[in-house]
Formats: C-alpha cells, structure tokens, sequence
C-alpha cells in the first residue's frame, strides 16, 4: 500500500495533489477555475477599470477627431464606434465575471450565487461586500487551495 512515499527520492513524502494553476494576469483574468483573495480581485477590477479608460479615451479621441476633420460625418461613424465597443465588451464581460466566480469560490461558494447579482441594487451592494470586503475560507475547500498560503 502506498502510504504516500516515493522510494525514487529516498522516502520522502510526495504531494499527490494536482499542481496550482500560473497565477498570471491571464489566469486572473480569463479562467474559472480556483480561488482568488480579495487583493486579486481588486487588483483585476483595477486592470478593468484602466482598460475601460484607455478605451474610452482612444474611441473618444478617435471620435471627436473625426467629427473635428469633417472628414467624416459623425453620425456615419456612431454605428462604428458602438459595434467596436460592444465588441470589446465582450472580453472584460467574460473578465468580470470571471473574477467574481473565483472570488465566490474563495468565500466556499457556488458560482450560481452570481445570479444575485442581477437583483437591482440589492445585487450591487451585496456583489460589493461579498466579494471585496468579506474574507474568504480558511485553507483549501472544495474549489482550490487557500490563494493567501503558498
């Protein structure tokens, strides 16, 4: 019976448990899977907010430019401007999400409880202190290890 020594490294134990995902920026953004602490949520919601603002800023730009020029009419470019936005929504859509399931995940929780969320303002405020100001459970459960212990 193996009792979880290897005797190809002199009997010591060996972590049968399957490898920790990369913690990237990838990981953070766009997996479902694992936990995260509450210093990763924000962080992502960070790299959220400063993507929305670049957007805004370079479709702003490139709008108030084109009206500016005459070179184009500004109600032919409005369609344009809308398809590309809800086109870049979809990635920090998939992002946000994202985030909020593994941070459900961190507090012991089923992804179903994201559906909260789509109460009006009821959903906000408890998206709010659920996930970024509640701690999450200590050491492994069911969805990943503890994200705080390495």
């Amino acid at each position: 019976m193996n009792d979880g020594m290897d005797p190809k490294r002199g009997g010591q134990l060996v972590d049968w448990s399957p490898p920790r995902p990369a913690r990237d920026w990838k990981w953070l953004l766009f997996s479902f899977e694992g936990r995260i602490s509450r210093a990763e949520y924000w962080r992502g919601s960070l790299y959220l907010i400063l993507i929305w603002l670049a957007i805004g800023i370079v479709l702003g730009l490139g709008f108030s430019l084109t009206a500016y020029t005459g070179g184009i009419d500004p109600q032919a470019v409005t369609p344009i401007l809308a398809i590309a936005v809800g086109l870049m929504m979809i990635p920090l859509l998939w992002a946000s999400v994202g985030l909020a399931l593994k941070r459900i995940h961190d507090r012991g929780k089923s992804g179903y409880w994201m559906l909260i969320a789509l109460v009006p303002y009821l959903g906000a405020v408890w998206g709010f202190i659920e996930w970024g100001c509640l701690a999450g459970t200590t050491g492994p459960n069911a969805y990943g290890p503890d994200p705080l212990v390495d």
